[in-house]
């Protein structure tokens, strides 16, 4: 599942609500996607489509990409390059407690750049973060800004 496909910058690791790219958010840009975004970038909390709206006006509006292509882009990665995907290969799944140099590792091992990793309460794993440069389209380290919230050598990958 995908959370967002946010953009970053060597200076500040999410620009949100940007006017870069101004244009609203219109569902009928992407209303062909729909089937497949419900799948792979569901709102497990309410509206669908206030979701992906919220996402476009907050992050999306920062990317150089068009509405559609912008939720088209996300989807694409996230199918090459599914985390999920990758961590079960290595033996990492749902419901487990794992080190995080674990986690580091079997992500590096197939990308090639060290994740950006985020936990909530009691060191739960809450979400991975990979950094994107679309103009070569290429994962790549993230910046410095970025900071990893996990304060402890194992974390809990709830299912």
């Amino acid at each position: 599942m995908a959370y967002g496909l946010w953009p970053s910058n060597m200076i500040q690791s999410h620009p949100r609500d940007c006017v870069i790219n101004p244009s609203s958010f219109d569902f009928g840009k992407i209303q062909n996607l729909s089937a497949q975004l419900s799948i792979d970038w569901p709102d497990l909390k309410g509206s669908k489509k206030k979701f992906w709206k919220a996402q476009w006006d907050k992050h999306g509006s920062c990317s150089q990409f068009k509405q559609s292509y912008y939720f088209e882009y996300a989807m694409y990665l996230r199918a090459r390059d599914s985390l999920t995907s990758i961590l079960e290969v290595e033996g990492i799944t749902p419901g487990g407690s794992y080190y995080k140099q674990a986690i580091t590792d079997a992500i590096v091992k197939k990308i090639g750049v060290d994740p950006w990793l985020t936990c909530v309460l009691n060191n739960t794993l809450a979400e991975i973060h990979l950094c994107f440069n679309p103009t070569i389209a290429s994962y790549e380290n993230c910046p410095s800004s970025h900071h990893q919230t996990c304060k402890t050598a194992t974390v809990l990958f709830e299912a």
